[in-house]
C-alpha cells in the first residue's frame, strides 16, 4: 500500500537578516557558509534566506525585528541600542582583551547567566566580540 506524503514534503525557510553589506568578509565566509552548512545538516529540509545590508531593518531595530517575527534570525550588536541591554554592554568596555576568539568565549560563557534579564523575548544563540 501507499503511504501518503509527509505534510513537510516542502523545506522550511528561516529568514536571517543582518546590517553588513553582502560582500562584507563576515557575511562571505561566515554567513554564508553557516546558513548551507544547515542547509545540507538538515538534508535540505531547511533553508536559510540571508538579508544583508539593513534590507528587513535598521541595525539598531535587529533585536525587535527577531522579536516581532519580521526575520526568524537577527545578528545583534547590542551596542546600537544604548542603555537597553546594560549587563551586556560590561563586556564591550574598552581595554578588556586583546584576542577575540577567547574573549568572544568567556562573554558567551558569562552573560549566558543574564541572557533572561535582558533578552527574554527571544531565543539568544550566543555572544561574540
Amino acid at each position: 500500500a501507499a503511504l501518503p506524503a509527509a505534510a513537510q514534503d516542502k523545506p522550511v525557510e528561516l529568514k536571517f537578516a543582518h546590517w553588513l553589506p553582502a560582500n562584507h568578509p563576515l557575511a562571505r565566509t561566515g554567513f554564508l557558509p553557516w546558513a548551507k552548512s544547515v542547509e545540507q545538516a538538515s538534508g535540505g529540509s531547511i533553508k536559510i534566506a540571508i538579508f544583508p545590508a539593513q534590507q528587513l531593518g535598521k541595525a539598531p531595530d535587529h533585536y525587535d525585528m527577531a522579536r516581532d517575527g519580521i526575520a526568524d534570525m537577527t545578528w545583534v550588536n547590542p551596542g546600537y541600542q544604548a542603555g537597553r541591554f546594560p549587563i551586556y554592554s560590561a563586556g564591550e568596555l574598552p581595554f578588556l582583551h586583546d584576542k577575540p576568539g577567547p574573549a568572544s568565549q568567556a562573554l558567551d560563557a558569562w552573560y549566558r547567566d543574564y541572557v533572561g534579564q535582558e533578552m527574554k523575548d527571544v531565543q539568544f544563540c550566543f555572544a561574540h566580540l
